[in-house]
C-alpha cells in the first residue's frame, strides 16, 4: 500500500489527469488528519457527496424504479451502461456519463474473467445504478472533474468496488474507518488497491470522532458568515438557529435528517430554509415526497402542508388582531406581536414574537412602511395563530417542525411569513415542481435548489391514497405536451369549458358543416379560451315547395347525437319541470351561488363530471347576464332560468355528459308545423343549449313567428328557404328513411 501525507493527497487530486485514481483510505488519527478531513468534509458538502451510514442494499421499490426506468435488460457494453445512466441520471454531464461507463466496463470485464456469472454482474450493475441514482445523483449532474466522495465507515465487497467505479469515473474518495483490519477483512480490498493517507503524528482517535463532528466543527466557522439579517438576536431564553449550515447538499436526504441528528451542540437548533424548483425524476417525485412527509410524521413533530397558498385570513381573525394606528416603528411591532401567545411553551412564544418584530424591521428598513406594513403584520400574526399549535404542540428544542408550501406562486406576504419562520425551529421549504415565475425572492439563508425536470402536480401527496406516476405514465405526459400544445391535436375531453359563437353561413352550408367535429369548423380556436362556432337557426318555409325533400333534408340531419323536438311546449310554464328545487336561495346580487346550488339537498346533477356540472352552472350565469331571456331581473324570469337550467331531461344530461369541446357537438331541431310558440321554459332550454354548445336548428315551414316570443334580443340567423306550407304532417323518420334509401336505390339501378 502506498502512504501519503495529507498534502500530498490533496496535490495528488488537484492534477487534472484523474484517470487510475485509488480510493484513499484514513484508518490513523492526528491534527493534520483532522484539519484535511474538515476541509474535505466541507468539499465534499459543496461539490460532491457524504456517504454516512454505509450503502445499504436497494429496497424492492427501488429496484421496482429500476426496472420501470431502464428494464430488464443487461449487457456489457459501454453503450448499454450509458444508456442506463442517460436514463436514471438524465442530468449527467456527458464527460461523467462516458467515464462512468468505461470504468464500470473495465470492472466488471475483470470481475467476468474472475468467473462472476452474467446474473451476479447484471445484480452488481443494477445495485451500483440504485446507489448512484438515490445516493450520489446530484454528483454526477456537477460540473467539473474534481467531485469530492467522503464514505464513512468500513464498506462491503460491493460497496467497495462501487467507491473504485467513482475513483476511476474521476472522482475522488476518502475513506474513513476507525479500524485498518476490520477495513480490508470487510471490503475484501487488496492494500495496492488503496491509497493511505497517514499523519505525521499520529495519536488515537478521539471518542466521538467522525462525519458528524467534523460537520458540527463546520457549521460553527459558518455560522459567523450567516448575514445577521437572517438570523434572530441571541438570547439566552431560546436556542439560536442554525439554518441550512449542517446541510450536505444532496436536498431530499438532508431534509429527512431528524434533528436531533443535524448536530450535537447546545442551545442551538438545526432547521433548513429551501426553495426546491422542479423535479429530479418525474416518476420518483412523488413517491420521494409521501417518504419525505411520512418519514416527519413519523418523528411525531408538527407537519404543516400548505398547497397552492396560504389562505387569506378571514375577517373576524383581522378584527382580533390588536394594532393602534398611532403607533408605527418598533412599538407597533411590539403591540402586534403581543396578539401571540404560546402559553404551553414560553420560551417559543418569546422566541416568536422577537423573530416577528426583526422582520417586520427588515420589511421597514427595505422602504414598507404605513399601512401596508401594518396589514402585513396582521397577516403573519393571522398565520402564526393559525398554524402555532399544528406546529410547536409538544415540541421541546431542539426539536423542529416542519412546514410546506407545495406548487403555486408566492405572493409577497408569503414569501414574508416563510422568512420568519425560517428563523424558528421550522424547516421551511417551498416546492414548486412546475418551476418557472413565481418563487422566492432572494435572501441570504434560502437555500435554492434546481431540479432538472418539471411535472405538473396538483396536490402535495401525504397520504397512501396519493397517485404516484410510472415510468410509461410521465412518459405520456410529456408526449401530451408536445402533441397537445399549440399543434391543432388535442385529447380526449382536453377542456374543461367553452365559449360557443354563432356560426353564419349560407343555408346551403348547413348540411356540409352539421356533422363535422368542432375543430374543422371556421371559427373555432383554442387559444387561451375554447371558441366553439355553432348553429342557431330558424330556416322559415319550404325550398321550392317540395316537402317531400324538405323531410328528406331534415332526415339527413338526425344523426346519432341529434334529439328531434316534434311536439311543442316541451316544457310548460305552469309546472317546474323534473327538479322542484327552492331556487330562491341561488341567487344574490344577480349572481348564481354556485356552492350553494351544489351544496343543496335536492341538486339533481351531482352525478355528473365535476367539470359538466361547472359548464352547466356557468353557461346558466351567462345567460343570466346576457339578458336574452324577456323578463330577466324584471320579473323575477330569472328565478325560472335557474329552474329550468335545474331540470334537463336524462337523455340531454347524457349528450352534456359525453360532450367533447373540440369534437361533433350535440344538436337539437324543433319542427313546428302550427301555429304554437315556444313556451318560457321551452326558450331558456334552448338558449341554455346554443350556450352550452349544442346546434340548434328551428324548422318553421310555416314561417311564423313560433320562436320569438320571450327572446329580448332575437339573435336568431333566420333563413327564407322558399315558399311557406301550412298544416304539414312530420313524418316517422324511421319508416321515412327506409322509403327514402329504397326510393334511392332503385332510382340507381334505373327505376326497377
Amino acid at each position: 500500500m502506498t502512504s501519503i501525507t495529507p498534502e500530498e493527497f490533496t496535490k495528488f487530486i488537484s492534477v487534472d489527469n484523474t484517470s487510475g485514481r485509488l480510493p484513499a483510505l484514513v484508518c490513523r488519527y492526528g491534527e493534520d488528519i483532522r484539519r484535511f478531513l474538515t476541509e474535505y468534509c466541507a468539499e465534499a458538502q459543496k461539490n460532491g457527496a457524504i456517504i454516512a451510514g454505509g450503502l445499504a442494499n436497494p429496497t424492492p421499490e427501488q429496484l421496482k424504479y429500476y426496472t420501470e426506468m431502464a428494464g430488464q435488460d443487461f449487457r456489457m457494453d459501454a453503450e448499454f451502461f450509458q444508456c442506463v445512466i442517460g436514463k436514471l441520471l438524465p442530468g449527467c454531464k456527458a464527460n461523467k456519463k462516458e467515464r462512468l461507463a468505461e470504468a464500470m466496463l473495465g470492472m466488471f470485464t475483470k470481475l467476468q474473467k474472475e468467473g462472476k456469472t452474467a446474473g451476479a454482474l447484471k445484480n452488481t450493475f443494477v445495485k451500483f445504478m440504485c446507489w448512484m441514482y438515490y445516493r450520489l445523483g446530484s454528483l454526477m449532474e456537477q460540473n467539473g472533474n474534481a467531485s469530492a466522495v467522503l464514505y464513512e465507515g468500513d464498506p462491503s465487497t460491493y460497496g467497495f468496488l462501487f467507491l473504485r467505479a467513482l475513483c476511476l469515473a474521476g472522482c475522488s474518495v476518502v475513506i474513513l474507518s476507525r479500524d485498518r483490519d476490520a477495513f480490508f477483512k470487510t471490503s475484501g480490498a487488496k492494500e495496492d488497491e488503496t491509497l493511505e493517507i497517514v499523519p505525521t503524528n499520529p495519536e488515537p482517535f478521539p471518542d466521538k470522532f467522525g462525519v458528524r463532528s467534523i460537520m458540527d466543527e463546520i457549521v460553527k466557522k459558518r455560522r459567523i458568515t450567516v448575514p445577521s439579517s437572517t438570523v434572530i438576536p441571541q438570547s439566552s431564553m431560546y436556542p439560536t438557529p442554525c439554518t441550512n449550515a449542517w446541510m450536505s447538499g444532496d436536498i431530499f436526504h438532508d431534509l429527512s435528517i431528524p434533528a436531533k441528528e443535524r448536530g450535537q451542540e447546545e442551545n442551538i437548533f438545526y432547521n433548513a430554509f429551501c426553495e426546491i424548483e422542479g423535479v429530479d425524476s418525474p416518476a420518483a417525485y412523488q413517491e420521494t415526497l409521501y417518504r419525505l412527509a411520512a418519514g416527519r410524521k413519523s418523528e411525531k413533530h408538527g407537519l404543516v402542508i400548505v398547497n397552492k397558498s396560504l389562505p387569506t385570513p378571514d375577517a373576524a381573525a383581522i378584527a382580533a388582531v390588536k394594532r393602534d394606528p398611532a403607533l408605527s416603528g418598533r412599538p407597533l411591532f411590539r403591540l402586534l406581536a403581543g396578539n401571540f401567545s404560546f402559553p404551553e411553551n414560553n420560551r417559543l412564544e418569546t422566541m416568536v414574537r422577537d423573530a416577528f418584530c426583526h422582520t417586520m424591521e427588515e420589511e421597514a428598513a427595505g422602504g414598507m412602511n404605513g399601512g401596508r406594513l401594518t396589514a402585513l403584520g396582521v397577516y403573519m400574526i393571522c398565520w402564526l395563530r393559525s398554524y402555532a399549535y399544528r406546529l410547536w404542540k409538544g415540541m421541546h428544542f431542539p426539536q423542529v417542525a416542519t412546514f410546506y408550501r407545495f406548487g403555486g406562486s408566492v405572493n409577497e406576504k408569503e414569501a414574508v411569513f416563510f422568512r420568519l419562520l425560517s428563523m424558528l425551529p421550522v424547516d421551511m421549504v417551498v416546492f414548486r415542481p412546475e418551476a418557472g415565475e413565481g418563487g422566492m425572492p432572494e435572501s441570504g439563508a434560502l437555500f435554492k435548489v434546481h431540479l432538472p425536470n418539471t411535472a405538473r402536480m396538483e396536490w402535495f401527496p401525504e397520504e397512501t391514497g396519493g397517485k404516484i406516476g410510472t415510468v410509461a405514465y410521465h412518459a405520456e405526459q410529456e408526449l401530451d405536451t408536445m402533441l397537445y400544445q399549440d399543434t391543432g391535436m388535442y385529447r380526449e375531453k382536453q377542456f374543461a369549458t367553452a365559449d360557443a359563437v354563432i356560426l353564419q353561413s349560407m343555408e346551403e352550408e348547413i348540411p356540409i358543416l352539421w356533422d363535422q367535429e368542432l375543430r374543422f369548423r371556421p371559427g373555432f380556436s383554442s387559444d387561451g379560451t375554447v371558441r366553439m362556432p355553432v348553429f342557431l337557426a330558424k330556416i322559415s318555409g319550404v325550398k321550392d315547395g317540395n316537402t317531400e325533400e324538405y323531410w328528406k333534408k331534415i332526415q339527413r340531419l338526425t344523426t346519432a347525437d341529434t334529439q328531434v323536438i316534434r311536439q311543442i311546449p316541451k316544457m310548460s310554464d305552469d309546472t317546474a319541470g323534473r327538479a322542484q328545487i327552492p331556487v330562491t336561495a341561488f341567487l344574490k346580487n344577480k349572481k348564481l351561488r354556485t356552492e350553494s346550488v351544489k351544496n343543496s339537498p335536492d341538486y339533481p346533477y351531482g352525478f355528473l363530471r365535476e367539470e359538466v356540472q361547472d359548464h352547466i352552472l356557468k353557461k346558466t350565469q351567462q345567460l343570466l347576464d346576457t339578458g336574452w331571456i324577456r323578463g330577466t331581473w324584471e320579473n323575477g324570469t330569472e328565478y325560472t332560468i335557474v329552474a329550468s337550467a335545474l331540470s334537463l331531461d336524462k337523455e340531454t344530461l347524457r349528450l352534456i355528459q359525453n360532450f367533447d369541446f373540440t369534437k361533433k357537438n350535440p344538436k337539437r331541431i324543433y319542427l313546428i308545423t302550427g301555429e304554437t310558440q315556444l313556451s318560457l321554459r321551452d326558450t331558456i332550454e334552448a338558449a341554455l343549449l346554443h350556450l352550452i354548445g349544442f346546434d340548434i336548428l328551428f324548422f318553421i315551414p310555416t314561417g311564423y313567428r313560433c320562436v320569438e316570443r320571450y327572446w329580448n334580443d332575437f339573435q336568431i340567423t333566420e333563413y327564407q328557404s322558399g315558399p311557406y306550407q301550412y298544416d304539414l304532417r312530420i313524418p316517422d323518420f324511421t319508416t321515412f328513411q327506409q322509403t327514402a334509401t329504397k326510393g334511392w336505390f332503385r332510382k340507381f339501378l334505373g327505376g326497377l
